[in-house]
């Protein structure tokens, strides 16, 4: 026991590099290496008895679980909508209220001028009054319903249709897919007009985390990985959201059974086809497009069907499984 200095003896306070013990008729022989090389010579050395061992089971490392848990029952994939912010004057339509504001104060001009008037008053006088009163109703009805909505027209989410079940089985297809050039973590779809990066994303309570910038898909992490031989990789994308408008995966209901896809990453570009198109209640999503044991293959999910602006979700989610293939 004790440090090297006091453990050994005739040695020098050379600093040690390595310490090598070996067990021989119950005493410790040592064998000492040091910067000037190794001394093997058992005078040179007082010998000490053993310790005790005491062995020390060995930890065992955490296994990563096959398929998506949580606490909070099954993983959601909520991948659009948002909430439409409440009215305000400083919102988008701020111009509208501007106008509002004018056209009130006109007509409270009017107002004055009427009362201050005559039973004579000029009939032109009355009918300006009149139309003053009107413009301010039309506007002000027109100004709050565009101001409500807190984003623009074009950036509100809408319903969008399901598409019809379709699948056929792997291998009913062309077994090659032509070349396509992608920039790395990239996810395409050719003639669906889709090309989007990619992210990596955990879930968080009961829910997938999908990137804040819908133009961007998240791959699940624990999912199987690009180039894995088995399991799923599983990529979500959202299909748009309140003032940023559609997403990358917003033509994804459009994929059919044959639709090439490709993933690029970083060893190189993969070739994909689509073998089922199916849609789910969100609540009856399949876990296991969590898993990443079993076949290979890849699976995209968005949303779709009935958009409830009050939770700011869609009813339902779209899920496009393809199977891999070779690229030309």
């Amino acid at each position: 026991g004790g440090s090297p200095a006091q453990s050994f003896k005739g040695t020098s306070p050379t600093k040690l590099t390595a310490v090598t013990e070996a067990h021989a008729a119950g005493k410790v022989a040592v064998a000492l290496t040091s910067k000037c090389g190794t001394v093997t010579d058992p005078a040179a050395f007082t010998y000490v008895s053993p310790p005790k061992l005491v062995s020390t089971p060995a930890t065992p490392t955490p296994s990563v679980p096959a398929k998506a848990t949580s606490q909070q029952g099954p993983v959601q994939i909520n991948t659009g909508g948002g909430k439409v912010p409440p009215a305000s004057p400083s919102g988008t339509a701020w111009w509208w209220w501007l106008l509002l504001a004018v056209v009130t104060l006109a007509m409270a001009g009017e107002l004055l001028r009427a009362a201050r008037g005559h039973d004579g008053e000029p009939r032109w006088v009355r009918r300006r009054v009149v139309v003053a009163a009107v413009a301010v109703a039309v506007l002000g009805s027109w100004g709050w319903l565009i101001a409500g909505s807190g984003a623009p027209a074009g950036l509100i989410p809408k319903n969008v249709a399901l598409p019809a079940a379709a699948s056929l089985p792997v291998g009913a297809f062309a077994q090659v897919a032509p070349p396509v050039a992608l920039a790395a973590t990239e996810v395409a779809v050719p003639s669906l007009g889709i090309e989007a990066p990619i992210t990596v994303e955990r879930i968080v309570g009961h829910e997938l985390v999908i990137p804040a910038d819908v133009h961007i898909v998240g791959r699940y992490a624990t999912g199987a990985a690009i180039t894995a031989p088995a399991g799923t990789t599983l990529l979500a994308g959202h299909i748009n959201w309140v003032g940023q408008g559609d997403g990358a995966f917003y033509p994804l209901s459009g994929a059919k059974p044959g639709t090439f896809v490709y993933v690029a990453g970083v060893h190189g570009t993969t070739g994909w086809q689509v073998s089922s198109v199916q849609a789910y209640p969100k609540s009856d999503l399949p876990q296991a497009v969590f898993d990443r044991s079993g076949p290979r293959r890849l699976v995209l999910v968005t949303c779709g069907g009935s958009y409830d602006p009050t939770t700011g979700q869609y009813a339902d989610n779209i899920v496009v499984t393809a199977a891999p293939v070779q690229l030309a």
